[in-house]
């Protein structure tokens, strides 16, 4: 699970989002919508899709808007405020979310209001979800409709000829009273959020002044206010996720934990821990909190663990209250961890359970899990198990490794002593006495080392180049072939410039590449007598430039289209004295470095071996 795919998982939140929300990419059109924003602008979602920020945003605010759009931030800044038009020509204030994505997108939140055209307007009017209040110049209230009296949760009696709350103070702590009285006195509107106590609501207010008093629009925002919380929350701990799935230099273990820290911090659970299950058996791999049972290296039998449920469950098994919900009191499971809240999630490794990611609290929450809470388990165990996926790998691809070391060092000693013994011994024959016989235990000897040298190139040659450097490509191609025994064969470089590379093993490349094309070059190349060996003379080989790479072709006979994917397997070999091994390690050089090695076949009939996404091209 890569970063495409964590922002993919952001967008696809921001989409089914309750609240407005919409993505902006970093050239400032809009990228994607959630359905409210039909309810809130009154625009159709697919009306704004790739459209200009800015032609939505007040003129007032589009600098603000724009700038904070152009480059990457921190969710969790203070949001820009800006108000986007209504499709009824008024304003809805919003707030402007950054994303620390790869590929941009900024999250709009819906923060506050749909504000109404500044027209000046004294009469309380019809048909509208909000209330209307008139006020004097005393900030008086002479006059309110029933939605009003509703909102200010007071007797129309009691609010008629009194002064509205005067020690009532906005987000800012600037009094209401005060508000009133600088919008009557300068003659603009104003627009603040109120904390209202009397109902412990938040009122998105708007003043808008006429003559010696005012009208006031209240709207009750505090649903709205916690969706857009909500949504901001749920946007930052996913960037946090994205971030921490970034971070190249943390542990595997190191990683799980933060995991764990994250969404017990996200979620407001003491307990976050990671399970690996059986058939049998839930064992404890990794665990934040001080649950004495929910400890590293803990075990319990599978149906007296909440991950039972969580395997069987499809998606993510929640449960604000687990004693109102499938897990009784007399359940196996409370009866041994005592878990009032859970929210887990499955590790699907390689196409199978590995096990479960789990937040929990001894003690009930006081609400549901919210759809976004759902989302974050639900993306963290996506990421959770990939992550187990690579390192379960890379530890394989490590034991094998020093399977591969054990057997160059049998290689390297056990067989090269005894050669060694044998070319000696055969030095001091071949001066005692003649014998026709004895050079073809030299040859003999001879292939068995070449054999060595291979084996051990292909069994050592895995590895990823650590410390590449700048290599003249004509060069080296030069040298190596001054070090393959070419005879009457013909190098033509056309290729020119320089590549990123390990010099060594870039002569490995191409050496096998020189040996292979001089091995094969003619259609004898396969015979099966050493008295062949010039079968591939006249052959020209031909090193040239590619696009983002280079290429290596040579005039033999080619290699048939049907066995092409065979080439580079170990052993693969048409000449009765190849190793085998010389393609197998042109890929391993290739791979080595991350280039992308194809063969096919030459405009002259022969081989090509194309070697792209090549660095310093």
């Amino acid at each position: 699970m890569g970063d495409d795919t964590l922002q993919t998982d952001l967008e696809g939140l921001v989409q089914h989002a309750p609240g407005l929300a919409m993505v902006i990419g970093r050239d400032a059109r809009i990228r994607r919508t959630s359905e409210p924003v039909e309810q809130v602008l009154g625009y159709v979602p697919a009306e704004l899709t790739d459209r200009h920020l800015g032609e939505y945003v007040h003129p007032a605010d589009r600098a603000a808007a724009i700038a904070t759009v152009s480059e990457p931030g921190d969710p969790t800044d203070e949001p820009t405020e800006c108000r986007l038009a209504t499709v009824d020509d008024g304003w809805a204030r919003v707030r402007v979310v950054p994303s620390a994505g790869p590929n941009g997108g900024y999250v709009i939140v819906d923060g506050t209001d749909t504000g109404q055209p500044d027209d000046g307007r004294t009469a309380l009017p019809e048909g509208t979800s909000d209330g209307f209040l008139a006020v004097d110049g005393d900030r008086v209230v002479t006059r309110l409709d029933d939605r009003a009296v509703e909102l200010l949760g007071r007797g129309r009696e009691q609010l008629v000829g009194d002064a509205l709350a005067t020690g009532l103070q906005d987000e800012a702590g600037e009094t209401l009273d005060d508000r009133l009285a600088t919008a009557i006195a300068t003659g603009d509107s104003a627009s603040f959020d109120l904390d209202y106590g009397p109902t412990g609501s938040l009122l998105a207010v708007q003043v808008y002044p006429s003559g010696d008093g005012a009208t006031v629009s209240l709207r009750d925002v505090t649903e709205e206010r916690r969706v857009a919380t909500e949504l901001e929350e749920s946007v930052a701990a996913l960037h946090q996720l994205y971030k921490l799935a970034s971070n190249t230099e943390l542990s595997f273990e190191e990683k799980q934990s933060r995991v764990l820290e994250l969404g017990r911090s996200y979620l407001g659970l003491p307990y976050g821990f990671v399970s690996k299950t059986d058939d049998s058996t839930q064992h404890i791999v990794t665990a934040t909190g001080d649950h004495e049972l929910l400890q590293p290296g803990e075990s319990c039998p599978i149906e007296r663990s909440y991950c039972r449920k969580t395997v069987e469950t499809d998606g993510i098994l929640a449960m604000h209250d687990a004693l109102a919900a499938e897990i009784g009191p007399d359940d196996p499971a409370y009866e041994l961890f005592e878990l009032g809240a859970y929210v887990g999630g499955k590790l699907v490794v390689d196409g199978g359970l590995y096990g479960t990611l789990c937040f929990a609290a001894t003690a009930p929450r006081d609400r549901e899990f919210t759809g976004s809470e759902r989302a974050f388990v639900e993306v963290a165990s996506r990421w959770l198990a990939y992550e187990v996926e690579r390192h379960e790998y890379q530890a394989q691809l490590e034991e094998r490794n020093e399977r591969l070391a054990e057997f160059a060092s049998f290689v390297s000693h056990d067989l090269r002593n005894p050669l060694n013994v044998a070319e000696g011994e055969l030095e001091l024959a071949m001066t005692a006495v003649e014998n026709e016989h004895l050079e073809e235990v030299a040859w003999a000897h001879e292939r068995m080392r070449e054999l060595i040298q291979d084996l051990l190139s292909v069994a050592r040659g895995g590895d990823e180049v650590q410390d590449p450097s700048t290599v003249d490509l004509p060069s080296s191609v030069d040298v190596c072939w001054r070090n393959v025994e070419t005879d009457q064969a013909t190098l033509v470089v056309e290729a020119t410039g320089v590549v990123e590379a390990d010099e060594g093993r870039l002569r490995q490349l191409f050496e096998n590449l020189f040996r292979n094309a001089v091995e094969h070059g003619s259609s004898d190349a396969g015979s099966a007598t050493r008295d062949a060996e010039q079968a591939g003379a006249d052959v020209t080989v031909t090193v040239g430039d590619l696009p983002d790479g280079f290429y290596v072709a040579d005039d033999g006979p080619g290699i048939p289209e049907d066995e092409r994917d065979q080439v580079f397997e170990a052993g693969y070999t048409t000449a009765a004295d190849g190793t085998g091994f010389g393609l197998r390690i042109v890929e391993q050089v290739a791979q080595a470095h991350g280039w992308t090695v194809t063969v096919t076949g030459s405009a002259a009939g022969g081989a090509r071996f194309e070697f792209t996404g090549v660095d310093g091209r």
